[in-house]
């Protein structure tokens, strides 16, 4: 072991909420404690590992960045000590912190606690003690979590805000109410100009029947000023299945009786709203089944547009885009058309600027033609005339035969030096002997780089012509594929397809992005370097 004076140490502190980095001084505690008990060791304290507001208890130990780099500073021996403040601040998880900590010793770093002493792994008794302490942690975690959670059941049923952010359309405001420590407790009340809000988003769903897309949208456009929120799908469905609307607060399955000053929305609105929402998301599949309960072909699967979807791309806004179908009627001879469309510019979602729907006639021919002309520029590429890079392995090799020549001459000089038949001094003689080997071995590392690049550009030429071979197979009897099939067989080929037009009248784009390019079968991108 090092002598104290140099020992080197770290320090980790944790706390498991927020509320504890400073506010109950838990932290500076952890910190006085550490430094003082480093000062009265002798220890030099070289790093410091803050993990603020982390459970050891809920979250894993590869989730947790700080412990993960402690870990890798121990696997590096970057200090001797790691010193805490108790055990349990490295986690608090039964099946996983025991074992933590044994790897932290197994590292040849010393673990210390500042009230639990050294944790030492001699014999049975010393893993047996420390898999017991981190099940006690684990146990005092788990108490605890059951006390608050039935804490917070009991004061749902007092009508207490339990704590945290208000629901939108409701404000936190202190009415005198004084917590542990003298922390401010404060309950919740109505926000009028929010509660407008809520009450409309309400109002859309159950006299309009709009869906949560189009009323985020709506809102986006026209709410301003203080009851602004920048709404979404997933919001607008927050604010409709909560029943804190109605006046009842809800902890879990406790759900108290209304209370009349906070109720926003009626019992009969919310209950509606909801049978709408269930409707909504319980729709009945429209897929048809067979005698066996087997599913038929859809509309969509007969008339929409089948062969680039999964990769096509919407250029207004990087969404992908659906393939379906469109119908129409003239002189009453019911059409369909299939087309592609952008979901997020049809419910004017994520800013898109692109149109809505595209003719997918149009954009399968000019996709298919350029799919056909990359194949039979690929099928051009020929492997018989590719230039080959000349090498430098014929050099290396003259130069090892003249240093292996000069190295025997040597030898015979030196051994004609040792015997008293050369005028050579010996010394002299050795060190020549010494720089030729010298040489020697760095031509034999040339020569052997030579090669293992010769060998890795073999390999690759192969793979390439390989991967010639199967693409253009691949796209052989493609018209006589089915839509499924010809789908498969583009995926191979197409990273992804994006097209882009704001309006009708505009030039269409189309950008193709190939999984591989011609580049790559071009004799620049593929010489080959031959040992000579």
């Amino acid at each position: 072991m090092a002598n104290n004076k140099t020992t080197r140490i770290a320090c980790f502190y944790r706390v498991s909420t927020k509320k504890q980095v400073g506010r109950d001084n838990d932290l500076p505690l952890q910190e006085n404690a550490c430094r003082t008990f480093a000062t009265q060791k002798g220890w030099t304290i070289v790093h410091e590992y803050y993990e603020r507001g982390v459970s050891g208890y809920k979250k894993e130990a590869s989730k947790r960045d700080v412990l993960q780099e402690a870990l890798m500073d121990i696997r590096n021996k970057r200090f001797d000590i790691l010193l805490v403040y108790m055990f349990d601040r490295l986690g608090r998880k039964e099946e996983e912190t025991p074992f933590i900590l044994q790897e932290i010793v197994k590292q040849g770093v010393r673990a210390w606690s500042v009230e639990e002493g050294e944790q030492r792994f001699d014999n049975h008794t010393d893993k047996l003690l420390n898999y017991i302490r981190f099940w006690q942690a684990s146990g005092e975690s788990e108490k605890t979590s059951i006390r608050v959670k039935e804490r917070r059941k009991q004061m749902a049923q007092e009508g207490v805000w339990g704590g945290g952010n208000a629901p939108y359309g409701f404000r936190l405001v202190h009415k005198g109410r004084i917590g542990a420590k003298n922390r401010l407790l404060y309950d919740m009340e109505i926000d009028p100009i929010r509660a407008d809000v809520v009450k409309e988003i309400f109002r859309l769903t159950r006299c309009e029947n709009w869906g949560a897309y189009r009323i985020a949208n709506h809102l986006n456009e026209t709410i301003t000023g203080r009851a602004f929120k920048k709404w979404s799908r997933v919001t607008v469905a927050d604010v409709l299945k909560n029943i804190t609307y109605t006046g009842r607060l809800h902890v879990g399955q406790v759900v108290t009786p209304s209370d009349e000053r906070l109720r926003i929305i009626s019992d009969d609105d919310f209950q509606i709203c909801q049978l709408i929402r269930e409707n909504r998301q319980t729709r009945p599949s429209t897929y048809r089944k067979d005698a066996f309960g087997n599913n038929l072909p859809s509309k969509a699967d007969i008339h929409g547009a089948r062969l680039l979807k999964g990769f096509l791309i919407c250029g207004g806004c990087g969404g992908k885009m659906t393939g379906t179908y469109s119908t129409e009627n003239r002189s009453g001879v019911q059409r369909t058309r299939p087309i592609y469309r952008c979901y997020n510019s049809s419910t004017k979602a994520n800013g898109c600027t692109g149109q809505v729907t595209y003719n997918a006639a149009e954009i399968d021919a000019t996709v298919l033609k350029e799919v056909e002309g990359f194949i039979k520029s690929l099928g051009d590429c020929s492997w018989s005339n590719r230039k080959k890079k000349p090498s430098n392995a014929g050099q290396f090799r003259q130069r090892l035969s003249s240093l292996q020549h000069k190295k025997a001459t040597l030898q015979e000089e030196t051994f004609r030096a040792l015997t008293g038949e050369s005028d050579f001094d010996k010394s002299h003689l050795n060190e020549m002997l010494n720089n030729v080997n010298a040489e020697i071995a760095e031509v034999n590392a040339q020569i052997q780089d030579e090669e293992d690049m010769n060998t890795s550009n073999e390999r690759a030429l192969r793979s390439k012509k390989t991967e010639q071979k199967n693409i253009i197979s691949a796209f052989l009897g493609f018209e006589r594929c089915s839509a499924v099939e010809r789908n498969i067989v583009l995926s191979q080929i197409i990273n992804s397809v994006t097209v882009f037009r704001r309006n009708p009248s505009e030039q269409l784009q189309i950008n193709i992005d190939f999984k591989i390019s011609k580049n790559q079968y071009e004799a620049t991108d593929l010489e080959q370097s031959i040992a000579v």
